[in-house]
């Protein structure tokens, strides 16, 4: 698939309680804010009422990075609060408060897998990393990385080679790409739908303590992990840490037995993780995982006239995936009246396709 050409995007203006979370990250460190705004159940309110955490010490200098204007860039700014915040980093023990993107944000609301691995990996690590992109992107997979070089970059190259979506993650501001040799990889990246994301304002350079930051969003964003090639001492492993941390699911792929490059991912594997060597065994470990693929399969099978499933049940049917969403949640997005809605779920869990679930209503399938 061809893909389009670049154009010159505007990024979209920050809603009103966004734009004082920048300011407080201006002035306050993020953890120390997010202990503030999570230690009870008002975070809208504060920021909607534009409160301060005046009884913590501010940063000694003001980050003006965050106040920086970043339209013109074509970067955009979702906040913790918005609607179109990715929903499973809101998940997460620590989530970014803010998040920059330029492209598509609404790519990690599709059901998304994590690829990481070596840089320095080996051409057998490289072509496994760039099939596994393939294969997800052609089950309909968001896949998650951070445009470094090796594992990472083959992941994203297989995903857009084969026409699908694929989010980069990276650990510096967006008005710079790192490594820069990847320039044309992250434009490629936005041009077929995806995203370029990171929590770090425009003018933030790639420092090392970063990355390991960053590794938290990359696990956070996605339902699993699968690590490709990672030593001893790979950052992958950190990635993989988090994801268990954050209660995601975490394979790894083996490798040859005396490969140095591997013996991160043997480790885990002797932890517990699981043993795969291709997307579909990732699939088959995510029974509640839901591919866009198996989506319009189940459709096809199940939504049939026999059925005599209502317009708005099939129109909700659709809508719904292997994530929770609450009702209102599912009347917006299908634009119908919630009352309407709730008829139309009793329709579909009488019919087996929807349950109702801790986290919300989910498809059954």
């Amino acid at each position: 698939m061809t893909a389009p050409k670049s154009r010159t995007v505007i990024g979209v203006a920050p809603s009103a309680p966004t734009r004082h979370l920048l300011a407080l990250l201006a002035r306050w460190p993020r953890r120390t804010l997010s202990r503030w705004l999570f230690r009870d159940d008002g975070v809208l309110a504060k920021l909607r009422r534009q409160a301060l955490p005046s009884e913590i010490e501010p940063r000694p200098i003001r980050q003006t990075r965050f106040l920086a204007p970043t339209a013109a860039l074509g970067v955009s700014v979702v906040g913790i609060t918005d609607e179109n915040y990715p929903p499973l980093l809101s998940q997460i023990p620590d989530p970014p408060l803010v998040l920059f993107y330029r492209g598509s944000i609404e790519a990690l609301h599709r059901s998304c897998i994590a690829v990481v691995g070596a840089r320095r990996c080996s051409s057998n690590g490289r072509a496994m990393a760039q099939r596994m992109g393939m294969d997800l992107a052609t089950q309909g997979v968001c896949l998650v990385s951070g445009l470094a070089l090796g594992i990472d970059t083959a992941a994203h190259i297989g995903v857009l080679d084969r026409g699908g979506l694929t989010v980069a993650v990276l650990g510096c501001g967006l008005d710079q790409i790192y490594p820069r040799s990847n320039a044309k990889l992250a434009q490629r990246v936005i041009d077929q739908g995806g995203a370029l994301i990171s929590e770090y304002p425009i003018q933030t350079p790639p420092l090392a303590h970063h990355f390991p930051e960053r590794n938290r969003l990359i696990s956070g964003a996605a339902a699993a992990v699968v690590l490709i090639e990672a030593g001893d001492k790979s950052g992958s492993l950190i990635t993989a840490r988090m994801a268990l941390e954050q209660g995601r699911e975490v394979f790894a792929v083996p490798g040859p037995a005396m490969s140095d490059v591997s013996r991160g991912c043997h480790r885990l594997i002797q932890q517990g993780a699981g043993l795969v060597v291709c997307a579909q065994e990732v699939l088959d470990e995510l029974p509640g995982f839901t591919t866009t693929a198996r989506l319009a399969d189940a459709v096809a099978v199940d939504v049939s006239p026999q059925h005599h499933l209502s317009s708005i049940a099939i129109s909700v049917l659709e809508h719904l995936d292997g994530y929770g969403q609450c009702l209102d949640e599912i009347a917006s997005a299908v634009k119908q009246q919630p009352h309407e809605v709730s008829l139309a779920m009793v329709e579909l869990e009488l019919a087996g396709f929807v349950r109702l679930g801790g986290e919300g209503y989910i498809r059954a399938f």
